[in-house]
């Protein structure tokens, strides 16, 4: 008689790279867990001997844990995410990284939230950061859909509303949508990953409920995010604006190039922090024109102001003054983030009273 294998409710997928002390919190919180129904893909990336060793030992000490080898290029945390969905076998499945923590309801909670709604296909809930041992359970540091405009313009406009981390999806929606990690980008991948979600009609909602899960930032200094001005980056935030607007366009037409241009301008201003690099800057107007010359002409208007302003100002003062208008409206936007996340957190906070 052969044996039955074993099926688990929850996947967790998590690519681990080194950083073994925050490795060690993260898998002992998985452990702690209230929901026991689970197997965590830990798919490493090259990590050092001692890193490796742990997680053997933890995969020792319990079975739902399986290591899995990043064998394939390119390098990186969106390839060890393909991998493990490849191997999962739960019915929904959850994104950590190997430096997050979470309580011990995070799973159950999530568990509980889609087995009740099956008909949707992934489930929004709310996250913070964990920032030198201290819970930030405050409306700056809260991920969270704040509902106060639509989603798919909010990613576009780089105003993320959740991220993956924040999701539960039913693992067999991903495969039947084709939704995986773009290995070619080096940054933004979590943007595309939700963004394909979205363009492909997946039913999803927001669970109000406490933070259960924390994004740990202070381990975070040699993140992609602080390279995101290296040559490398700048093609590929090229890449991705391109692909932002190719699949926006190929479901809505031009609806939403108003916000594919803010969106953008945000990642210009961010590649282009302490003054502009031009080669970047016309390769961008040239991506933009290619779906929108009224925007791609703006743009460059604003580029050759900023090369007129170095002359008088900082290069940076420079960028930023014809970003004037822009610059203002996203902070605007920011704060009304901020205030509808507080006005949540306090109603929360009048009902379990």
């Amino acid at each position: 008689m052969e044996s039955q294998v074993y099926t688990p409710k929850l996947s967790i997928v998590m690519p681990v790279f080194n950083a073994t002390e925050a490795l060690k919190e993260m898998v002992d919180s998985i452990l702690a867990s209230t929901f026991e129904d689970w197997e965590l893909l830990a798919v490493d990336d090259g990590s050092e001997e001692e890193t490796l060793d742990v997680l053997k030992q933890y995969a020792n000490n319990d079975p739902r844990i399986r290591v899995l080898y990043r064998k394939e290029q390119p390098k990186g945390a969106q390839t060890c995410r393909n991998i493990g969905m490849k191997e999962a076998q739960g019915e929904y499945i959850i994104f950590f990284d190997s430096d997050d923590i979470i309580s011990p309801s995070c799973l159950e909670t999530r568990v509980k939230a889609i087995e009740s709604r099956p008909d949707l296909d992934f489930m929004v809930f709310p996250s913070s950061v964990l920032q030198n041992g201290i819970k930030m359970d405050v409306p700056s540091y809260l991920w969270f859909g704040f509902c106060t405009q639509e989603d798919v313009p909010a990613f576009l406009k780089r105003n993320l509303p959740f991220v993956v981390w924040n999701n539960i999806y039913r693992l067999a929606t991903l495969r039947k949508k084709n939704i995986s990690w773009d290995t070619n980008l080096l940054s933004l991948q979590d943007a595309d990953f939700n963004l394909s979600t979205l363009l492909s009609d997946m039913r999803y909602d927001y669970v109000q409920c406490e933070p259960t899960m924390y994004y740990r930032i202070e381990w975070n200094k040699n993140s992609v995010s602080k390279k995101t001005t290296s040559s490398s980056h700048l093609e590929s935030h090229l890449y991705a604006i391109d692909k932002f607007y190719r699949m926006t366009h190929e479901k809505y037409g031009k609806k939403y190039d108003r916000s594919l241009y803010y969106g953008a301008l945000n990642i210009y201003n961010k590649a282009c922090e302490n003054g502009v690099n031009y080669d970047f800057a016309n390769k961008l107007v040239s991506v933009i024109r290619q779906y929108d010359s009224f925007h791609a002409n703006m743009f460059c208007l604003q580029v050759k102001a900023s090369k007129l302003l170095e002359r008088f100002v900082s290069p940076k003062k420079a960028r930023q003054l014809p970003m004037a208008h822009f610059l203002n409206m996203r902070n605007r936007a920011r704060k009304a983030k901020a205030q509808a996340i507080a006005k949540i957190i306090n109603k929360q906070k009048t009902q379990s009273k």
